[in-house]
């Protein structure tokens, strides 16, 4: 069928205002019709003649109607300037981790050896990739869906990653010592989930989301042990967090003997992650 990009950008629009702003429907659907046509948003907005299979338009309506995150149903995100696929395995990547890691390829160039632990779609490891030149990066996750979500991206990405199924709280994978620890492991309290989207709590992997709400620390405590047994002296730990316990993390760090520890505000101005610094022997 023959749409007029215009009317097809307020149909899409229509579904989606239904349960959010206007202004958020409006990107969101304007998003889904340029990622899909490969269109500027001048063309869109020009009345671009489109041709969209019928089928394809209906799938469109019942995943925006259920509340479906338009990368899923488009299947890919971009973070830092990289087409990652995304499914219901994985995170949809956030742009306060991609502050993270402007930050981390400003500050360490050198870095030769890098960690990334709970790795997700791979989007942390294979920006840090692209962006630190003769880096080794090895990453990790528990989710073998996730896993194979990474390598495919690494694949058509042609970037060389050693990604790993592994635990965590168990053994970790070898290659260090690392010059460089980085994660964004699950830290969002189960006792939040009422206050999340629908499109989040209903799609996104509870497995890389929700920590117990009686020991929220929990990924952190084996991240900051763990993780200064395999850093390299002088070594660096960055880690994404849930500002309601930054101060708890700091107290954390001083605990498990990290030389210094220190708190970055993300664009919004929440203290959104940590940075750890392991000290020489």
């Amino acid at each position: 069928m023959v749409l007029d990009s215009r009317e097809l950008l307020q149909l899409l629009t229509d579904q989606l205002k239904a349960h959010t702003s206007f202004q958020e429907a409006r990107m969101e659907a304007s998003w889904l019709i340029r990622e899909y046509f490969d269109l500027e948003m001048a063309a869109v907005l020009a009345g671009r003649e489109l041709n969209l299979e019928d089928n394809v338009l209906q799938e469109w309506i019942r995943a925006l109607q259920a509340q479906e995150p338009v990368q899923y149903i488009i299947g890919y995100a971009w973070f830092c300037g990289l087409k990652i696929e995304v499914n219901e395995e994985v995170l949809i990547p956030r742009p306060e981790t991609e502050e993270l890691v402007y930050l981390i390829s400003q500050k360490h160039s050198y870095a030769k050896r890098v960690l990334d632990c709970c790795t997700g779609s791979g989007c942390i490891a294979l920006a840090l990739k692209k962006w630190i030149e003769g880096c080794q990066i090895t990453a990790f996750d528990v989710s073998h869906g996730a896993i194979e979500i990474a390598r495919r991206n690494a694949e058509k990405l042609n970037l060389d990653i050693n990604f790993l199924q592994a635990d965590l709280f168990a053994h970790w994978p070898e290659g260090g010592p690392f010059d460089l620890i980085v994660s964004n492991p699950p830290y969002v309290s189960q006792s939040e989930s009422s206050l999340m989207e629908p499109k989040v709590l209903n799609y996104e992997p509870h497995l890389a989301l929700f920590v117990p709400a009686e020991n929220p620390l929990i990924f952190y405590q084996a991240l900051f042990s763990k993780g200064f047994l395999a850093l390299a002296s002088e070594g660096d730990l960055y880690a994404e967090i849930n500002p309601a316990y930054s101060s708890e993390l700091i107290k954390l760090s001083q605990k498990q003997n990290w030389t210094a520890a220190e708190l970055i505000v993300d664009f919004l101005g929440k203290e959104r992650f940590i940075h750890l610094k392991k000290q020489a022997p």
